[in-house]
């Protein structure tokens, strides 16, 4: 009992940063990797923020296949020129019914790749358009890149002969591109090219790497900035259905471009970009975080980056790296200049409520936080001594009750940003924690019936999450007696909401 009264702590306390993210932002349908994935542990780590790969076969591997649907990772099957294995894939596509995408050749205006003319593709389309119709699949089109090879440098030449010469009852549902160049306004630039064909676009290889090398300053950390850059305008960009990042380990002695998620020889290790990569934010905004929930900073909804209306008016938005706060698993920083993130909240009841946020700052910065574009405070926040010497900073907003999307803006200085948590009125973590107090489970372990003790707080709503933090149900309390028997056995997290729209975390065992 003692370990789920110190669960219960750590959740509506949430000085644990690992319970906040939990319940946060869905990751992303988007984001991907290419690769021929060999450990189930890669995938394990991988897939808290990776939604899909594909290895440019018409399988995976059997150890790494076992293990996708658990962790909700799509695999995409490829035919990587006319002489794929139509056998191999149909076979694959017998037995697992959840595959929905199929991609058609890997750049066939390079003689080293595919090497297939626009007329050779058309020809090997109706057998590829049969698999997909019989198997139900949306079909992409062969993935292009400018090419080193006369007479289809030019992709969007290819493509255009491509569509030009295919029967008008052929299918294909997504176009599908590759891009190396270091910059992020080129890739906004290059993707803009192939929205002519007015469908979605799958770019399915992209890292910098084209002459990355004359780009000044430390090689890694400029492509963490274009990898935070480009992530940020590809989950924005409405006209990207998916992307593919090139490649999360290169197993070699030179690591350069340093695009490596996963460590060598280590299963499941993620490198520093790695960890950005899979919990940086996925824009989800179909999540409002509650009243006393701690925001991670990593989880905007969106931020300046949308505005942006074409490449030429390209600006490099706010950088993340991993925490250098005691707690969190990423902060924002170098945010400045006008720069701004939104997140989510949804407000119990009108009234006033205190906002907290955790930040750093080398100097005084000011902030303006707004609703709808309505102002409602300017923040003086004082130097804290450095961008990495943290402190907190409270203010109190007047809020309307509902779902609203809270803006956060710099307007002068700069600043580190790890959380931020709105609270009741004039609360402190010190009524959460004592709220924590009143509340309880039992029995633990439980087999079918849990009670809920909340004291004179009324529950309100109940979630309930794997601890991969995939949510499996949301119940409507009428009772604090609640039937779990509809759940295997194991071990879940319980996200408790009170009536007064304060949630609390907890963990309970169930046999």
């Amino acid at each position: 009992m003692n370990y789920i009264k110190l669960t219960v702590i750590a959740g509506c306390f949430l000085a644990l940063q690992m319970n906040s993210f939990l319940f946060a932002q869905a990751k992303s349908y988007k984001r991907g990797v290419s690769y021929e994935i060999p450990y189930a542990e890669d995938v394990y780590s991988l897939s808290k923020g990776s939604s899909w790969f594909y290895n440019w076969g018409v399988t995976p591997n059997a150890v790494v296949d076992a293990v996708l649907e658990d962790e909700a990772v799509d695999f995409v099957p490829m035919a990587w020129n006319g002489g794929y294995n139509e056998n191999a894939l149909r076979s694959y596509l017998q037995t697992h019914k959840n595959v929905k995408y199929l991609l058609g050749f890997n750049e066939p205006n390079f003689k080293s790749q595919a090497n297939m003319t626009p007329a050779e593709a058309v020809a090997a389309w109706p057998r590829l358009q049969k698999i997909a119709d019989d198997f139900g699949l949306k079909i992409v089109a062969p993935a292009v890149n400018f090419s080193p090879d006369a007479p289809y440098q030019d992709p969007n030449a290819w493509l255009d002969e491509f569509f030009k010469l295919l029967p008008a009852d052929a299918r294909v549902d997504y176009v599908a591109v590759h891009c190396y160049m270091p910059y992020p306004s080129a890739l906004m630039w290059y993707i803009s090219k192939f929205k002519k064909y007015g469908k979605p676009i799958w770019l399915t290889e992209f890292c910098a790497w084209d002459e990355f090398y004359n780009i000044p300053g430390d090689q890694p950390s400029n492509q963490m900035k274009f990898m935070v850059n480009a992530i940020n305008y590809l989950e924005s960009d409405p006209d990207v259905y998916r992307y593919a990042w090139f490649i999360p380990r290169t197993g070699g002695n030179d690591k350069y471009p340093y695009m490596q998620f996963l460590e060598d020889n280590a299963p499941g290790a993620l490198t520093d970009l790695g960890q950005v990569f899979v919990n940086m934010s996925s824009q989800d905004k179909s999540y409002y975080f509650k009243v006393g929930e701690q925001i991670p900073a990593e989880h905007y909804s969106s931020m300046n980056i949308v505005d942006i209306d074409n490449s030429d008016n390209w600006k490099d938005g706010f950088q993340l790296r991993l925490s250098t706060d005691d707690n969190g698993i990423l902060e924002i920083y170098d945010f400045n200049d006008n720069e701004w993130a939104e997140y989510n909240i949804d407000v119990p009841s009108s009234g006033d409520f205190q906002i907290k946020l955790r930040y750093a700052s080398k100097e005084d910065a000011s902030c303006q936080l707004s609703v709808g574009g309505t102002e409602l405070s300017v923040l003086s926040m004082p130097s804290t001594g450095g961008e990495k010497v943290w402190k907190e900073y409270q203010a109190t907003l007047n809020l309307q009750k509902g779902e609203q999307t809270l803006r956060l803006k710099v307007t002068n200085g700069t600043i580190s940003l790890n959380w931020l948590t709105l609270l009741s009125g004039s609360s402190t973590h010190n009524d959460l924690l004592e709220m924590a107090s009143t509340v309880s489970v039992y029995p633990s372990p439980v087999k079918d019936i849990m009670s809920i003790r909340s004291g004179d707080r009324r529950v309100n709503n109940l979630k309930i999450y794997e601890l991969s933090g995939r949510m499996l149900a949301e119940l409507k309390i009428e009772s604090n007696d609640v039937n779990l028997s509809f759940l295997p056995a194991g071990t879940y997290f319980l996200n408790i909401e009170m009536e007064d729209g304060i949630s609390c975390v907890k963990k309970i065992v169930k046999y």
